[in-house]
């Protein structure tokens, strides 16, 4: 596992950060302490998790995080891992509800900080947006949240490039701190817009990738291999097979295909793997990449911490996108 500092910030991270969203719902528990493990093991020191993933199943309190903190504690790992975890996301229950309001991330975060047994969290995130709140006091609650100690930095996740211009400005202008990262999904697929938009999702679109270049403020690519679109779209049951059918509604079109297939050629010529090439795709960007990875099997997990983590050049991404 290679590390680096966290560009903006004194925080070491890991190559690879594990998202473990669906750990202890989809993924059964058992299983999921086996990944965190294997994890741990080979030099992993970055967990996300949200107070949302798995809200849906236990009386509103997230599996995910009450998982990663029991693990955490029962181990002793807490001053050797990193936690990220996201706050003000709509409730399952309540979908049409907007909680991006200071009350919400207060209350969020309280909850977080229990179910991670710990006192801090070191990266916070908004995990969505609500464009009708003023900025300005979202911020200056996220600051008061860093003063009191309870979180070290924070950012942003699914808002747009316009909402983050607003949110700068209004730091500068007020001496606050800004966001640190922006989390959004970076993939080497080409996204069905229709589907992220359904979810309030956000892809990184032209204009936020010229902010990045221009500001080198990092990103946390979540869906960093498409949720496995380009190892499994040319499988004789993918189009059937109900595990395939989120990769199926986000990254299925001809555009994606066609760049499946073009990564086929180059695996084939260059002797890497295709898990090579998608992960070298996002930390080949001209701006600090960390991509989220999910695993959700011990061999996936494997083949993932045990990948190249070399950047594709140029002119091996022009061949994938046929420039």
């Amino acid at each position: 596992m290679k590390y680096r500092k966290l560009e903006g910030t004194d925080l070491t991270v890991p190559q690879y950060v594990l998202g473990t969203g669906d750990y202890a719902s989809n993924v059964p528990a058992d299983i999921a302490r086996d990944l965190l493990k294997t994890y741990v093991d080979c030099g992993g020191t970055m967990l996300d998790t949200s107070h949302y993933y798995g809200s849906f199943l236990v009386g509103g309190r997230s599996l995910s995080e009450c998982l990663v903190g029991d693990f955490l504690q029962e181990n002793h790992l807490r001053e050797q891992v990193l936690i990220s975890t996201k706050g003000c996301c709509y409730a399952t229950n309540k979908p049409y509800e907007k909680r991006m309001t200071p009350a919400f991330l207060r209350s969020d975060l309280t909850e977080s900080l229990r179910n991670l047994h710990t006192d801090y969290i070191d990266f916070y995130w908004l995990h969505q947006d609500d464009p009708s709140q003023p900025v300005g006091a979202i911020l200056e609650e996220l600051n008061r949240c860093v003063e009191e100690g309870k979180i070290r930095y924070f950012g942003c996740s699914n808002w747009k490039i316009e909402r983050i211009l607003e949110a700068d400005a209004y730091a500068e202008a007020h001496g606050l701190r800004k966001f640190s990262a922006n989390q959004v999904m970076l993939n080497m697929a080409y996204p069905n817009m229709t589907a992220v938009d359904e979810l309030i999702q956000t892809w990184l679109t032209p204009g936020m990738r010229k902010y990045h270049e221009r500001t080198q403020r990092p990103v946390f690519a979540y869906c960093s291999q498409a949720s496995g679109f380009f190892y499994n779209c040319f499988k004789d049951d993918y189009m059937e097979n109900i595990g395939y059918s989120y990769s199926r509604k986000y990254f299925y079109n001809s555009e994606s295909l066609r760049r499946a297939k073009q990564a086929l050629r180059l695996s084939k010529q260059s002797g890497m793997t295709l898990q090579d090439i998608v992960l070298g795709y996002t930390l080949a960007q001209p701006f600090p990449v960390l991509p989220i990875v999910g695993p959700q099997r011990p061999d996936e997990m494997k083949s993932t911490l045990e990948s190249a983590q070399v950047p594709l050049t140029q002119e091996q991404i022009n061949f994938i996108f046929d420039i």
